[in-house]
């Protein structure tokens, strides 16, 4: 079925690019863009509560439950953990004063555009997927805990957790939908029963256009542009 009718309610301007993430909690939500940007809002009046320059393109934004942690990841393979002011701008998340986020640590080890990031249930670590192929785990001092080489062939791009069983799930080019248990001892890979739910690939590198800046291709059914 199309949808003729627009029905948008209404938009939040703000951003200087194309927008890649969303996470909401409430009535807050946290976006990232082309721009370098991540933006903190707050729905009912549509206003930037917060910035957070992350430097480059970021694809991957997750907010913390209590929106006094974020996440970013985007095309300079870095994952940057944050500390942000409480919505009353009075201190950052460590209890210093500050009214700006502030990154908490720089986690260096992917080595393609990081596509998702999503803290854990038990808010214990952080995780990321991007265009390597890997699934890394962080804790929140930037330590890396766990890395999945090959967890997808091509690039790893989803990522959510059940929050009853703490089941991670990943999705990647290679059209496999996988699972995953990292409590400490479990296997460090996805079965392959698991795998055997599959899509056909239909995500693309990002390419440099003409003018230099990353043009993320869109998303097709057959893998064509």
């Amino acid at each position: 079925m199309c949808i003729r009718d627009r029905p948008r309610v209404s938009g939040l301007a703000g951003h200087r690019g194309p927008v890649y993430g969303v996470c909401m909690r409430g009535d807050i939500l946290a976006s990232s863009s082309e721009d370098g940007r991540v933006l903190i809002w707050e729905l009912a009046t549509h206003a930037v509560l917060h910035e957070a320059r992350h430097g480059n393109g970021i694809l991957g934004v997750w907010l913390s439950p209590d929106c006094r942690r974020l996440a970013s990841g985007g095309f300079d393979s870095a994952l940057k953990l944050w500390a942000l002011p409480a919505l009353d701008g009075t201190c950052v998340a460590d209890g210093s004063p500050g009214a700006s986020p502030r990154v908490m640590r720089n986690c260096l080890g992917h080595t393609g555009p990081i596509v998702s990031c999503l803290g854990t249930v038990a808010d214990e670590h952080v995780l990321s997927t991007a265009f390597d192929g890997t699934l890394r785990c962080w804790s929140w001092a930037g330590v890396p805990v766990r890395t999945y080489e090959e967890a997808h062939v091509g690039h790893a791009c989803g990522l959510a957790q059940d929050e009853a069983t703490g089941t991670v799930y990943t999705g990647g080019d290679d059209g496999h939908l996988s699972a995953w248990d990292l409590r400490v001892g479990a296997p460090p890979r996805a079965s392959r029963a698991v795998r055997a739910c599959t899509h056909r690939p239909s995500i693309h590198a990002p390419r440099r256009s003409s003018a230099g800046a990353e043009d993320v291709r869109r998303r097709t059914v057959d893998g064509r542009e």
